[in-house]
């Protein structure tokens, strides 16, 4: 680890990585938010790394990218589809400031967001920080409900792993890092890519003897899945990346047939509990869910489980057989 003494850190130079994948809309709402930003004083380097979108992405950044905001610079990238880890070393790698922020391109920053999250506290023995993520205003019902859960803010007071004073995981819609230490890291795992490949990073640093601070001032608005489909996808692709992860990185034991077969039983278990969603939406309803939407609430809420669990099934499957490789990690 760095000595503490050697820990300089130039907070007027930053670099924001943001990778981004057929979200065109969601990117310009992201983008412009950031040109707007408050940087008097500063030099920031915006790198978008676009992983292969065939929606007018790149189209778009340029129609930006000829605004020629005065102290950010707008660059965009292009790679074949890899996967946003990929996507987020690209930008790392180009990077050459002491700190590198990340945010996501679903997500708003407010106002002051880059100089509140580069500027620290950078004490000695920290290696990255954590920003506030706050869910956006949604309009939509599963928009709703992935607010109401607070999914993917931070902090969330009923998360033990939200101790301020200890954080043990970040969140790349809102954090940064300095960048000696996500080279030290060796940056994401490419292999967990949707399934935590933030949280794992975060856990290698930790270990590493660095610490994570806080910065609520630095603060995004995380605008949620608005329809069922991407919804349960993402949550399968979570279930999924997650369960290999840690099954990589040692944290549970390596999948067995008995072990399978217990993961196909608890699967069909959750699907018979589709019969007791309106037990849970009256749950729900005592946690707060509006009226007009618990019981469609507590549909998602069993749809969400499932989703992750079919993953977690999915890939113990596909590791027993063969057809994936659990990654060799250090």
């Amino acid at each position: 680890m760095v000595a503490p003494t050697e820990i300089v850190v130039d907070t007027r130079r930053v670099t924001i990585v943001m990778p981004t994948y057929n979200r065109r809309e969601n990117l310009r709402g992201c983008l412009e938010a950031l040109l707007a930003s408050d940087v008097e004083g500063m030099a920031v380097e915006l790198r978008v790394v676009d992983d292969g979108s065939s929606d007018g992405t790149e189209q778009m950044v340029a129609e930006l990218q000829a605004k020629k905001a005065e102290r950010i610079r707008l660059h965009y990238y292009r790679q074949a589809n890899s996967g946003a880890s990929a996507a987020r070393n690209r930008g790392i790698a180009e990077a050459d400031t002491d700190v590198v922020l990340f945010i996501d391109d679903d997500c708003v920053p407010e106002r002051g967001w880059i100089r509140a999250l580069a500027a620290g506290p950078w004490e000695p023995g920290t290696g990255a920080l954590a920003g506030r993520v706050i869910s956006a205003e949604a309009h939509q019902l599963v928009g709703r409900y992935l607010a109401f859960i607070q999914y993917d803010e931070f902090p969330v007071a009923h998360r033990p792993t939200h101790d301020l004073d200890r954080i043990a995981i970040l969140n790349t819609a809102n954090c940064a890092y300095l960048r000696r230490v996500l080279e030290e890291a060796g940056g994401f795992e490419t292999a967990f890519s949707g399934g935590g490949e933030d949280i794992d990073l975060a856990q290698r640093v930790l270990e590493k003897g660095y610490r994570i601070g806080y910065q609520p001032a630095a603060v995004v608005r995380h605008r949620h899945r608005e329809s069922l489909r991407s919804m349960v996808r993402g949550f399968y692709v979570r279930g999924y990346r997650s369960w290999l992860r840690r099954v990589a990185r040692g944290r549970i034991r390596r999948p067995t047939w008995g072990r399978l077969g217990g993961k196909v039983y608890s699967l069909a278990g959750r699907f018979l509990r589709l019969l007791l969603v309106p037990v849970e939406a009256l749950r729900l309803r005592g946690e707060g869910a509006p009226a007009r939407d618990t019981l469609a609430f507590a549909f998602l809420e069993w749809l969400r489980t499932c989703a992750r669990m079919a993953g977690e099934t999915c890939v113990t499957y596909r590791i027993l057989t063969g057809r994936v490789r659990v990654p060799e990690v250090g």
